[in-house]
């Protein structure tokens, strides 16, 4: 059965339904809604948003580094329970990358997260391009009870694997 998706820009007006989105994934890390409603407005150009049905099923939210405009730093993704295995993320990460040049695609994720991991894994494969893993911030950063993020690189060839 095909699905039809509808992928855009996030804006204002989507900000409460991130919100939501997020604190019902109840493994990401919930932030204030002023910082959705940023997200939605000044980072748009680097967000994305998946609906189905003009219900909000899936979200990548992200930035490009500020001393590095070519690297794009994915910082949450999340997908309602019901709309999982349709691709969504990955979809939304081609979406986003195909709006600007860009040779590095950053994220961290925890060791225990185990999607995510495949997410990237898949996505930099998709991509023909090699995914490193380090330690960005250790548990010992952290003042609270936390994993460590490993930061995940994946150097973007800018050719895709038609295979896959």
């Amino acid at each position: 059965m095909s699905v039809n998706i509808t992928l855009k820009k996030p804006d204002k007006s989507n900000s409460k339904e991130i919100f939501k989105i997020i604190k019902e994934s109840r493994t990401l890390d919930l932030n204030s809604e002023y910082l959705y409603l940023l997200l939605s407005t000044h980072f748009q150009d680097s967000c994305s948003l998946a609906f189905i049905k003009d219900e909000l099923a899936s979200l990548v939210l992200a930035y490009y580094l500020p001393n590095e405009s070519k690297t794009l730093f994915i910082w949450q993704i999340a997908t309602k329970k019901e709309f999982r295995g349709n691709n969504l993320t990955l979809k939304l990460l081609e979406d986003i990358v195909s709006r600007k040049e860009i040779n590095k695609l950053i994220t961290t994720v925890s060791p225990n997260n185990i999607a995510s991991s495949k997410i990237f894994e898949k996505f930099a494969k998709n991509n023909n391009s090699e995914l490193t893993k380090s330690i960005l911030f250790s548990k010992d950063d952290f003042l609270n009870s936390h994993e460590d993020e490993v930061l995940f690189t994946i150097h973007l060839k800018g050719e895709k694997n038609e295979n896959i």
